[in-house]
């Protein structure tokens, strides 16, 4: 692939934002578990909801960048390195367990990306 430095900036921060979204869905969810207080709980716009919407919307803005610089069958396939790092994230910052098929199942996406991927460019 030979792409510019600032298409792959563009890429590399397209995922970062999304990927980080769904972080902040997760701790939006786990806050509205854990309060008691039904007023609480009832206001849907927490900090991090705001902050996800802010990163959704981020990425999407970057994403049209992309697009713009890059075939979308070759671009849409990088997208699924989100869920690679989600996965990571849920098992570092939540704490969650992530059981062996699942490692197996995100290798086969990295794999599944570079044949998709090949050497467009």
């Amino acid at each position: 692939m030979l792409w510019s430095t600032t298409t792959l900036l563009l890429l590399a921060s397209t995922i970062f934002c999304t990927s980080a979204a769904q972080v902040f869905q997760k701790r939006a969810a786990l806050g509205l578990v854990h309060r008691q207080d039904q007023q609480k709980i009832a206001r849907p716009f927490s900090k991090d909801v705001f902050i996800s919407i802010l990163l959704l919307v981020s990425g999407l803005m970057l994403w049209l960048m992309v697009l713009s610089r890059i075939q979308v069958s070759v671009a849409y396939p990088l997208l699924s390195v989100n869920y690679v790092i989600v996965l990571l994230s849920a098992k570092w910052l939540f704490h969650e367990s992530v059981p062996a098929h699942r490692w197996v199942g995100a290798f086969l996406i990295m794999v599944g990306i570079s044949l998709l991927v090949g050497d467009a460019g």
